[in-house]
């Protein structure tokens, strides 16, 4: 019978530790191994774990100083003894049946990983509304050789962007010795984690079920808070994306592009949130010195400016942001600049 470990790092949500748990014990399978990190929480969330814990002997709970999500995941990873691993935040929650349809789909052990979709919720002033399912095709991809050739297509389906939608053979993350990366946290732990495990994987499946419930809180989404190191982060995973790419013969100029337009706008359009307290003369020398790079790859400046001309893969964005965008591909950053200090006028 496969056993199954389930970890949930945890911090600060005692409004949601409960839903989140709840879900988990009361799986439909029950032959699993479920390890709660407690990341120094300051609220109730520790004492509601340890509670769990006393009432099913399928918990093991780790107390630790506050670390962020990549070093709770971290620690939780020396104590897995299941086949197959799957990962939990401890604000969202799994259907009942998940993991039950998920052990079903590894048609006993022959895949490395299963990918499956998940019901997005939004959550705005506590109060919560269903948003949509997202729904991936059936897919077989059966060797390493087919994932590698159609590899910039899977990413941009979203196949290697979040850890919380796969059940992944154990083995191929312990015995490689794969860990989350702390200076991800601000955004990409997840992507990362899974490139270094692109490495390993043969077979995958992807499935049509929809399990995961992902609840979304849009004053605290990670792509709209400002952090000073955010784009450094994100020119980072681009180099690495682009680093894989080279190893393993797949390079995608055009996606590497269009995702640093991606990037770029999770940016940019943070330096407009609330969490952004620069002033006019810092906001200047931040923006001069965050979008001021070096080409990660030969001709990326030419491949931009040629994609600036059609922008129809940013079509949710606003005008503001899309002009912005224009001059960033375009490599006009001094103007870039200044349109950026007009619009945060104009806000005011």
């Amino acid at each position: 019978m496969i056993k199954v470990s389930v970890i949930v790092p945890v911090y600060n949500v005692e409004r949601y530790l409960k839903r989140c748990l709840d879900s988990l014990v009361h799986q439909t399978y029950d032959y699993l191994e479920l390890i709660l990190v407690d990341d120094g929480s300051t609220d109730s969330s520790g004492a509601i774990c340890d509670i769990y814990k006393k009432q099913d002997e399928r918990i093991k709970v780790i107390h630790k100083e506050n670390g962020g999500v990549s070093s709770a995941r971290n620690e939780a990873l020396k104590e897995v003894t299941g086949d197959y691993l799957m990962f939990l935040d401890s604000d969202d929650a799994l259907d009942l049946n998940a993991i039950e349809r998920c052990v079903e789909n590894t048609e006993n052990a022959a895949w490395d990983l299963v990918l499956f979709g998940f019901h997005m919720y939004t959550e705005i002033d506590g109060e919560t509304a269903f948003q949509n399912d997202v729904v991936y095709p059936e897919e077989i991809i059966a060797t390493k050789a087919q994932m590698l050739s159609r590899f910039s297509e899977y990413y941009r389906k979203g196949y290697f962007n979040f850890i919380t939608d796969k059940i992944i053979r154990s083995s191929l993350i312990l015995d490689h010795a794969i860990e989350f990366k702390r200076e991800f946290d601000i955004g990409g732990e997840d992507g990362m984690f899974i490139l270094d495990l692109a490495d390993h994987i043969s077979h995958i499946k992807v499935t049509s079920d929809v399990f995961y419930q992902y609840y979304r809180r849009t004053k605290e989404s990670v792509t709209q808070l400002f952090k000073a190191a955010k784009f450094d982060r994100y020119y980072d995973r681009i180099i690495r994306l682009y680093t894989f790419m080279q190893d393993n013969n797949c390079v995608d100029t055009d996606y590497l592009t269009e995702l640093y337009g991606m990037y770029f706008l999770w940016t940019y359009e943070s330096t407009f949130h609330p969490s952004c307290t620069l002033k006019l003369n810092d906001r200047f020398r931040y923006m001069m010195k965050t979008f001021r790079k070096k080409e990660i790859f030969p001709g990326q400046h030419q491949t931009q400016r040629q994609k600036a001309s059609a922008l129809s893969s940013f079509a949710d964005y606003s005008k503001s942001s899309l002009i912005a965008l224009k001059l960033f591909y375009q490599n006009r950053v001094l103007l870039l600049c200044l349109w950026n200090l007009f619009t945060y006028i104009k806000m005011r």
